[in-house]
């Protein structure tokens, strides 16, 4: 597996909560082998001092660089200040959508496309930054020959050669930062299917078997397992294709653990006055992503919603006066990446009384906007573009539209479109 490296960005606003939310990504190297993105640093020449000025400017110009985002940041912050709330989140997605810098910001082409924004100048980017990144994970980087390559009329590498393979013979054309962990992968099967990037088939059915590998012979904490499974169920492309190692998380999810009454519930230490107290933790969570994703996945009947009503009242049970939800029973403060799972939990579900908690969530996340429009957590070591999505999808789904992304483009055909305005481009 590549190493996964921190966003500089995601860790300032851990100990700089105060300052304005910046899209993650722009203050480290690009992660997209785009053209004119990237700065070569120089091989060291045999003279030292030539060799410190060529560094010097390198870091200069990378120093400009940075410079001329932050002006055309504050230029938009400026300029999206007075839109309404929505609108806000919308404009900060397309400011990202612009300027994508790393795989995972590809989650606001997914959410743009899906609200019919015409993206096609960013999406023609990607495209030639993911055939690029294929050609290279693949070649190990050798110059395409007809020697090297067997390259369809897609531009896609063979999928036998790909399908065949380890991570470690040809690994993953992306990666994801620490904040995109869990998300990544599907972050990749969203876009593809949204942005209709053809030819990809190959290392989308190879993550379908190393996962399913990965699983049977490693095993897997269901706690970490469900993040990843309802980024996964978010993707109408990820549920057809990942047809064996789906199935294989959903029912490492669904088990109980020893002495347990549900999946999401667990035995805890916790500091008090009088020492260190074993108390019953529940994972909110978990309980509102295995919701989502039982709906999304298990056929009505299965075993596993006898799970459900089990899980809807301890959503029910724990949610704040303020609408909001925590990551576990033991949080007093809210959280935005758990209420807004919630929402889509409450939203797939629709139990009685849904609609009150629901309204009370939308008013409590709409109050945790930032002020350029986006969302982040604290709480939750999540990537502040996947959050913004996901809080927007959440308020679409929790209002009963089907413009939302996690229904892919066949569901939201078929649905009402949240909106009819026109859509300029991004």
């Amino acid at each position: 597996m590549k190493a996964i490296t921190r966003n500089k960005v995601d860790a300032a606003l851990e100990s700089r909560q105060d300052e304005p939310t910046i899209p993650n990504g722009h203050a480290s190297k690009p992660a997209l082998p785009q053209q004119g993105r990237e700065i070569a640093v120089p091989p060291a020449p045999a003279n030292n001092r030539i060799h410190d000025l060529l560094l010097d400017g390198c870091f200069a110009a990378i120093a400009d660089k940075e410079r001329k985002f932050q002006q055309r940041y504050e230029v938009f912050k400026t300029s999206a200040k007075r839109l309404p709330r929505i609108r806000r989140a919308e404009a900060w997605l397309q400011f990202v959508s612009r300027e994508i810098d790393s795989w995972g910001e590809a989650e606001a082409l997914v959410y743009l496309v899906s609200r019919g924004f015409d993206c096609s100048t960013a999406i023609a980017t990607v495209r030639q930054s993911w055939a690029e990144a294929a050609h290279v994970a693949t070649f190990d980087g050798q110059p395409i020959t007809e020697q090297t390559t067997n390259l369809n009329p897609t531009g896609s590498v063979d999928a036998v050669q790909v399908e065949q393979s380890t991570t470690t013979e040809v690994p993953d054309f992306w990666e994801g930062t620490d904040r995109q962990v869990h998300s990544i992968d599907a972050t990749m099967l969203r876009t593809a299917e949204w942005c209709k990037l053809r030819g990809f088939a190959p290392w989308f059915r190879r993550l379908d078997r190393t996962q399913y590998e990965e699983i049977l012979l490693c095993g897997s904490d269901p706690e970490v397992r469900i993040r990843s499974l309802v980024n996964l169920c978010r993707s109408p492309l990820a549920i057809r294709t990942m047809q064996r190692s789906l199935p294989l998380a959903m029912k490492v999810v669904e088990l109980t653990q020893s002495g347990q009454p549900t999946p999401w519930t667990s035995e805890g230490h916790v500091r008090s006055s009088s020492g260190v107290e074993l108390k019953t933790v529940e994972n909110l969570e978990f309980a509102a992503g295995l919701i989502f994703c039982v709906h999304r996945v298990r056929r009505p009947g299965h075993p596993a919603y006898r799970l459900m009503p089990a899980a809807v009242e301890c959503l029910r049970k724990h949610q704040h006066a303020d609408g909001s939800w925590a990551l576990t029973s033991l949080h007093d403060g809210g959280s935005v990446k758990a209420t807004a799972m919630a929402l889509h939990a409450l939203a797939v579900s629709r139990p009685r009384g849904s609609k009150k908690m629901m309204m009370a969530a939308v008013k409590w996340l709409l109050g945790q906007q930032e002020d350029a429009g986006n969302w982040y957590d604290t709480s939750a070591y999540v990537n502040s573009v996947y959050l913004t999505v996901l809080v927007l999808d959440a308020i679409a789904a929790a209002k009963g539209e089907r413009c939302v992304t996690y229904l892919g483009r066949h569901g939201i055909k078929h649905g009402r479109p949240a909106r009819t305005s026109p859509r300029r481009r991004p």
